[in-house]
């Protein structure tokens, strides 16, 4: 009897211990599944972002689109097709890849079909595979040996293209050029997420196609602002053991300049502010194409911020042109032990204030980001404890560099004094120097992008 027993929990314990393994193992295929996903995401929207402003001919623009598509879902082919509201027509207005790749005959029926692709926007049976996609239906085939017989198409997925509801388009995958032969549900959710980013491209073109020049002016100068301030943080951080307070004043109506707060972990905060160059609508893909890969690999750097600039350079430096570069200084906080750990990469210097009102200036070395490969460029990294009392600034040089109506600068110098004429508590300090340069520039116009972040860590109780 007791030998039974003992069997019976011997049974019972290796039946747990099976189902414990086999949901480490599902979540381990999870996680990978979504790291992969989530890479290709990324890769899709760096490429994507950079190549904003590439050629004034849309059509152009939107075959490199297809082609960013085709590497991000491992397609051989890709087609956008772009829907004109005004007679419910279609038109293909970006393909990648050679149609039809096949050795040897195809037999008639086959044939009908691709020339349908082009001609009828994959109207594979009575029912119409685009009218399917019109309805907001995501399709995904791969029965075409049983319906259509041997030839060039195995497997074909197609997504619309929408924003807000509106329906835009239509884009279409045929054939899968990975390892895995057919699409499947997870290919077809990456497309899907793509899509959008293709939605705001089809949207772009809708705007300049319908607007003159003037108009194409100050519609790109409100999308650019819109975008920007969605990735600003709305609010700062709240913490008992600090206080933060941060602003950024665009020169003109759309800004270069951005700064974000990035809870890592529970004891970990990083700081940033950058400076993204150019202007408009590549200004802000530009900063929005940095702030995703920070954001993505700020968890992977937690506690190594040479190790994130060489990051955020590596993709920068491949996918942007020589005339596109950030320069951005980071701060990474420990709230545990109140570490502070400082890197920049061509950016101006971070500022400490003393609880006596002594200013020390920090300025590692690092080149901007995006200008040199991660072989030419080193960053190094300054840490220090971070002392009761003590203040902590980070600025761009739209502060320093602001000049009076006799064209004298402000410079780093001038800065300092006003800080340290300032109140303590970073939010009255902030709007206090921002005040006091713009009294300084006096009625000159602003030339330069403006954000001034100020941390302080109050006197122990």
């Amino acid at each position: 009897m007791k030998i039974s027993i003992l069997i019976i929990i011997i049974i019972i314990m290796t039946g747990l211990y099976i189902h414990q393994y086999i949901r480490k193992y599902k979540y381990k295929v999870r996680a990978r599944l979504a790291r992969t996903e989530r890479t290709e995401m990324i890769d899709f929207i760096n490429r994507y972002a950079a190549s904003i402003g590439y050629s004034e001919n849309t059509d152009e623009w939107m075959e490199q689109v297809a082609r960013f598509i085709a590497q991000a879902i491992e397609a051989q082919n890709v087609f956008i097709f772009f829907m004109d509201s005004d007679d419910n027509t279609a038109r293909k207005i970006a393909r990648y890849g050679v149609f039809p790749a096949y050795d040897g005959d195809i037999n008639k029926r086959t044939h009908k079909f691709i020339d349908d692709i082009e001609r009828e926007l994959i109207n594979l049976n009575s029912e119409g595979l685009i009218n399917q996609v019109i309805s907001n239906i995501s399709v995904l085939k791969d029965d075409f040996k049983e319906h259509y017989g041997a030839g060039p198409i195995e497997t074909l997925m197609s997504v619309p293209l929408k924003i807000d509801g509106d329906q835009l388009g239509v884009i279409c995958a045929i054939n899968r050029s990975g390892t895995t032969r057919l699409f499947d549900s997870e290919s077809v959710f990456l497309l899907e997420s793509l899509s959008s980013q293709v939605a705001l491209g089809l949207t772009f073109t809708q705007i300049y196609e319908r607007l003159n020049q003037q108009q194409r002016i100050e519609q790109e100068l409100e999308l650019a602002k819109n975008i920007q301030m969605s990735l600003l943080p709305s609010d700062s951080p709240i913490h008992h053991n600090y206080q933060i307070f941060a602003d950024c004043i665009a020169a003109r109506e759309v800004s270069g300049d951005f700064f974000d707060f990035i809870q890592i972990s529970e004891d970990l905060l990083l700081v940033i502010v950058a400076d993204a160059s150019g202007k408009g609508i590549p200004a802000c893909m530009l900063m929005s194409m940095c702030r995703s890969i920070i954001h993505t690999n700020a968890w992977r750097f937690k506690e190594d911020l040479e190790g994130l600039l060489r990051e955020i350079n590596s993709h920068l430096y491949e996918d942007t042109d020589a005339a596109q570069f950030i320069t951005l200084a980071c701060l990474l906080i420990d709230k545990h032990d109140h570490v502070v750990d400082y890197a920049r990469a061509g950016h101006t210097e971070l500022l400490i204030q003393s609880p006596t009102g002594d200013i020390q200036i920090i300025s590692p070395d690092g080149p901007a980001l995006g200008l040199l490969p991660n072989e030419l460029s080193n960053y190094d990294t300054f840490s220090f404890k971070w002392q009761p009392g003590a203040s902590i600034m980070m600025f761009s040089d739209g502060l320093t560099e602001a000049l009076d109506e006799d064209d004298d600068e402000l410079g780093l110098e001038g800065l300092l004094e006003l800080w340290k004429a300032m109140d303590r508590s970073p939010e009255k300090a902030t709007h206090g120097i921002l005040a006091e340069v713009k009294n300084f520039a006096g009625d000159r116009q602003q030339e330069d992008d403006q954000t001034l972040i100020i941390l302080h860590r109050p006197e122990l109780v």
